[in-house]
């Protein structure tokens, strides 16, 4: 037992530390696609103001006329060199011999951007309202679900805001704020207010994440199966090692006691005598009948693992069979026993196998006595309901507990008495008249008050 323990606390630590691991990578991938899509808004807003800002230049140069717009910021030694003219359209980009690097690209594009704001926005302001839209195409575009709420200009110092693409938008609790600094050189910045970004991160973990939910689920069963099964192996072994030891006792004395009564009759002369004589014949009969009892149990004990029973039916009186082994059982009592029977009609009949239904009533009945006290009482009634036999057995017996009735066809399980009603067995009977009842299409239920009595009802099929 101390060895299992340590079993089940090694798998629990390991299903623990295979949790802690998968947290942990997920946290780490999760802050990982959160700062890589941050990048790519940012990306987007440095795009969108870039072509923001170009329409201006457009706009402004359609209608000033040509010559009157000259922006130019020039890198000499043929590294690149972008030059906006009257147009507004970058009409030369001329790079080296050697392409230049994509992270050198972006910081000409943003010094270009950066002038582009120093030099023009004094004489025509962002527009808003089409940055906004600039920004939303940009975001789906990359594949990004965001909705853009507002986009303001406000002032770092003061943090006031300049101008708004949306006014009246109340900015809520839960939403996405990016401070965009487009002109370092200025007091102003962009504010842009955007949904969570926390669900498109998961959208992208979606997968990985069902796919560690399933796992961690699948381990969890398999581990409470598994430990489920073991204790239920456990407790079966311990149940059979008892039965054995039990079973063992109990085959040693019907045989030392029938070879004490036949070694007496044989070396001590004791058979001349008719009396002892048949006295000692008598015990060695008794002793060899209750051996066969016991080997009856132990051969039972196959009925777990045979599922196909070759049942001899044949047309059986209820009446004549349930009267006669009453008549058996009171004979062979040395209790007081009352035995009433109830057969409606009276010519009721049933097609089975008469051995494996004789043993299924007499188990019932025995038992019926055994744990009753000295006056025993059982009232048996069947009756036909549709195409089903009703047998209940119903006895004054000292009951069976709330807590133990649902264990009673459980196999080697005995109701633990304590020294109250000492009776010998082996948890067998009980068991094998579920597993016949069963092979025949049938059910039994128990109900029983400790102190009140018990009652057996079996549903049986007439064919």
């Amino acid at each position: 037992m101390k060895h299992f323990s340590h079993i089940i606390i090694s798998i629990i630590v390991g299903l623990m530390v295979i949790f802690i691991f998968n947290l942990f990578y997920l946290t780490g991938l999760y802050k990982s696609i959160k700062t890589e899509t941050e990048m790519i808004v940012i990306n987007c807003i440095e795009e969108a103001d870039i072509k923001e800002a170009v329409i201006r230049l457009e706009q402004k140069a359609k209608i000033n006329g040509p010559n009157t717009i000259s922006i130019e910021k020039g890198y000499h030694n043929d590294s690149l060199t972008s030059v906006v003219t009257n147009s507004g359209n970058v009409v030369e980009n001329k790079s080296s011999a050697i392409n230049p690097q994509e992270s050198f690209v972006k910081a000409m594009l943003r010094e270009m951007q950066v002038t582009i704001h120093s030099q023009f926005d004094k004489y025509q302001a962002v527009n808003l309202n089409r940055l906004d839209s600039l920004m939303r195409n940009e975001l789906t575009l990359r594949g990004l679900n965001l909705g853009l709420y507002r986009i303001d200009v406000i002032n770092k110092q003061n943090n006031t805001v300049v101008n708004s693409s949306n006014p009246s938008y109340h900015c809520e609790d839960n939403v996405y704020v990016v401070l965009y600094d487009y002109d370092p050189g200025s007091s102003l910045q962009y504010k842009i207010t955007m949904e969570p970004i926390t669900q498109v991160v998961l959208n992208q973990m979606i997968g990985l994440l069902v796919t560690t939910f399933l796992l961690i689920v699948m381990l969890v069963i398999a581990f409470w199966y598994l430990i489920k099964t073991i204790i239920n192996q456990r407790t079966l072994e311990e149940m059979k090692d008892d039965f054995t030891n039990n079973m063992t006792h109990e085959l040693k004395t019907p045989i030392a006691v029938a070879y004490s009564a036949t070694d007496t009759l044989l070396n001590f002369h004791q058979g001349d005598n008719k009396q002892l004589r048949e006295k000692y014949l008598k015990i060695c009969l008794d002793q060899l009948s209750r051996l066969s009892g016991l080997v009856e149990n132990i051969l039972s004990m196959s009925m777990e693992r045979r599922r196909n029973i070759a049942f001899n039916k044949e047309t059986i009186p209820l009446k004549t069979m349930i009267e006669e082994l009453c008549e058996m059982h009171k004979l062979k009592s040395k209790k007081d026993v009352v035995i009433t029977s109830d057969i409606q009609p009276s010519d009721l009949t049933i097609e089975c196998d008469s051995a494996h239904l004789g043993n299924i009533f007499s188990n019932l009945i025995d038992n019926a006595i055994k744990y009753s006290l000295d006056n025993v009482k059982i009232n048996i009634c069947a009756r036909q309901e549709n195409n089903n036999i009703v047998i209940s057995i119903k006895d004054n017996g000292i009951g069976i507990s709330t807590k133990n009735i649902e264990h009673v066809f459980d196999k080697f399980y005995r109701v633990p008495m304590g020294n109250i009603h000492e009776v010998k067995g082996y948890g067998l009977g009980l068991y094998y008249v579920k597993c016949i009842i069963q092979q025949l299409g049938g059910n039994i239920m128990a109900t029983s008050h400790l102190h009140h009595g018990s009652c057996f009802t079996l549903t049986l099929p007439i064919k």
